[in-house]
């Protein structure tokens, strides 16, 4: 959010055509904003060198699983609006200023975000909405071949995500040991490779979308939704050497013999 400040950061600007893309480049080149197209920062772009999409929008993953997730996720995005472009359908947009807001609901609201989806201003939960593209792309991801990786937004749809993890421990920590039991609990995820209550998915296409357990909103209403944590969070908690009502004894215990302080199983 502080790095989008900067001319080139930040909301990517909308294009009709690769030579509009291309114009802006000469002209900041020209100018002597940029020395470069690598020096154009935006959240998503395309980098011309290795022909991929460069995506800046997820939050640092703490396992090699959710970044695989996450891999898998923008390749069927990409796939899916290059197969609506070759057959000469309309690509989804929206004006800049829904776009403006959509990033920052989803900065402050997180999973908990209503976005605005269509120019007509509908709107959809974040949780909603990833769960409807899981099962409309999955096919594509088959194709791709990366059924497996695609279904790893279902187990952030159950278990939360990475910050709703982190924020969970933290607050079940004692006083004064949030931020130690947070760190912990991302070495614990890096070293097990995956968040904890995952398993690696055997049949995805099996997969049904998570049942939302709605409770009182928090914030500003209209654009978030708050939900209950999911019974694996809550059980990852108990682990924790940090919880209130773990005796320091059991604590130490965990510390000292435990595979991390935190277990992922």
């Amino acid at each position: 959010m502080v790095f989008q400040q900067l001319p080139t950061a930040g909301i990517p600007r909308q294009f009709s055509t690769w030579e509009d893309l291309e114009a802006y480049t000469e002209d900041m080149i020209r100018t002597g904003v940029i020395e470069g197209f690598d020096e154009v920062r935006w959240d998503i772009r395309p980098s011309p060198a290795f022909g991929t999409i460069e995506n800046r929008v997820y939050d640092a993953a703490t396992n090699a699983t959710e970044v695989a997730t996450f891999a898998a996720f923008t390749h069927v995005l990409v796939e899916h609006f290059s197969r609506l472009y070759d057959a000469g359908e309309p690509l989804p947009s929206l004006p800049d200023w829904f776009v403006a807001e959509n990033k920052w609901r989803s900065a402050r609201y997180g999973m908990d975000a209503t976005l605005i989806i269509s120019r007509d201003g509908t709107t959809e939960s974040a949780r909603d909405g990833i769960a409807r593209l899981k099962e409309e792309l999955a096919p594509v991801a088959a194709d791709l071949d990366c059924a497996r990786e695609f279904a790893g937004l279902e187990t952030i749809l159950t278990i939360g995500a990475s910050y709703e993890r982190q924020r969970a421990v933290a607050a079940a920590a004692r006083p004064g040991q949030g931020l130690d039991a947070v760190v912990d609990l991302m070495r614990a995820e890096m070293s097990a490779g995956r968040p904890p209550g995952s398993r690696r998915v055997r049949n995805p296409e099996r997969l049904t979308p998570s049942r939302q357990r709605p409770t009182l909103s928090r914030g500003r209403g209209h654009c978030c939704q708050r939900h209950t944590l999911p019974d694996s969070i809550q059980a990852t908690l108990r682990t924790s050497p940090y919880a209130v009502g773990r005796s320091k004894t059991e604590a130490e215990r965990t510390l000292t013999h435990g595979a991390g302080r935190h277990t992922v199983t």
